[in-house]
């Protein structure tokens, strides 16, 4: 018997997605992987431990040069699924049931996003904010407080991508990559 995949129960025999990731991907150990529709992880991008992508109701979609957190959900919201674009980093706890997020996007610690919404590029999403079902945020929205927002004048989205690619440099040293673990 071959290795067992995802942090699903050993009680559970539902079939797992199809799966396909980039060979630079890394992905540690105790992801939860659901559903039946495919999930497609970019270049360069880190899972961390404990995080669950659940594509029952579409499919998943994850770009180059991200990092999805502990503890954090992906969940497809209907059939034409979820997209995270380039550069997106997810933190700690976050649930997440948008249609798409932009490309160098930040979602910070807690943060709750409602079924179909839709975030625009370079974008920040601070600590326990939540965007309700089918909201469309602009690109350059900055989220903070009890849903206040403004826009981000700050031109730092070079920058910051630049220390994306860092940090993931970082955790790549850090993280075991468990990717053989889930090929099917």
């Amino acid at each position: 018997m071959g290795p067992k995949r995802s942090g699903a129960s050993s009680a559970s025999s539902a079939p797992l997605p199809p799966l396909s990731t980039d060979p630079t991907t890394v992905l540690s150990d105790a992801i939860s992987f659901s559903g039946t529709y495919p999930i497609t992880i970019g270049a360069n991008t880190v899972l961390h431990p404990r995080c669950k992508l659940n594509s029952t109701e579409g499919p998943i979609v994850i770009g180059s040069n991200c990092i999805v957190s502990e503890r954090t959900q992906l969940i497809a919201p209907d059939i034409d699924g979820l997209v995270l674009g380039d550069f997106v980093h997810v933190e700690v706890n976050c649930h997440i049931q948008a249609a798409r997020i932009g490309d160098a996007t930040s979602i910070e610690v807690g943060t709750r996003l409602g079924k179909g919404s839709c975030i625009g590029d370079n974008c920040t999403l601070s600590p326990l904010s939540v965007i309700l079902d089918v909201d469309v945020l602009p690109a350059f929205t900055v989220v903070y407080g009890d849903n206040q927002r403004r826009m981000d004048t700050s031109a730092t989205a070079v920058a910051r991508n630049e220390t994306m690619l860092a940090h993931i440099d970082c955790l790549k040293k850090l993280l075991l990559n468990k990717s053989e673990k889930y090929t099917r």
